[in-house]
Formats: C-alpha cells, structure tokens, sequence
C-alpha cells in the first residue's frame, strides 16, 4: 500500500460528497462543521446521503456506522465511485489524482439526476417520520 497525502484523500472525499449533492461537508483541507454535525446527526439526510456521508467518514478516519452490507445497496454510480476510489487509495497520489480528475468530471455531469433522485428519497424520510 502506497503513502497518499492527506490533502488529497481530502479532496477525493470532498468529491465522493460533491456527486451525493453534500456540497459543504466536506472540503479539500477534511470535513466542515456541517460534515461533523452530519456525522453526530444524519437523520435528515435521505438513505442514499448517509451513507455516502459514513462512506466518507470511513475513508478519512474510520469513524463510521457504515455496514459493508450497505455498500450493496448503493447505486452503481455511487458504487462504482466508491470502490474506485478504495483502489485508487492503495495505490498511491498518482493513482488517486486520477481518480479525482474522473470523479470530479462526473460529479458535475451527474448533478441534476443525483439531485432529483435525493429529494424523492428525503420526501419518503419525511413522510414515514410522520
């Protein structure tokens, strides 16, 4: 396994969150206020959020709830992000800033499908909690 710094692991993790639409948890220096208080408090993240925010949290510091058998239930665009992303840190910088550079491309072509699909998830939230 290959050393990757953590300003990259950061922006790597900001970009898992940028294509989940969690703009604002997470930055290239590590997690925000608001990426903490997630942490603490997620229930009014959809399902598909929280466990890309636990995902998140697993890759910076292993502080997470996240279940492997929760990885299966994520969609193949998050999936695929996710287990990329896992190689490319065992690999090392190089690797990992080409994982950034695709990611990064994608986060933004995926913007409105992944948007449109949180807020159905988040009403669903909303209505069994009433």
């Amino acid at each position: 396994m290959f050393e990757v710094s953590d300003r990259k692991k950061s922006r790597a993790i900001a970009t898992l969150c940028a294509m989940a639409r969690l703009e604002g948890v997470w930055t290239h220096d590590g997690p925000t206020d608001r990426g903490r208080q997630l942490r603490e408090d997620a229930r009014d993240l959809a399902p598909i959020h929280r466990k890309v925010l636990n995902a998140a949290w697993a890759l910076h510091d292993g502080s997470t709830s996240l279940r492997v058998a929760e990885l299966w239930e994520l969609d193949r665009t998050y999936g695929e992000a996710l287990s990329d992303l896992i190689l490319a840190l065992s690999e090392g910088d190089r690797s990992l800033e080409r994982w950034i550079g695709r990611y990064a491309q994608s986060a933004r072509s995926h913007t409105h499908r992944l948007e449109l699909d949180g807020a159905a998830e988040l009403q669903e939230v909303r209505a069994k909690r009433r």
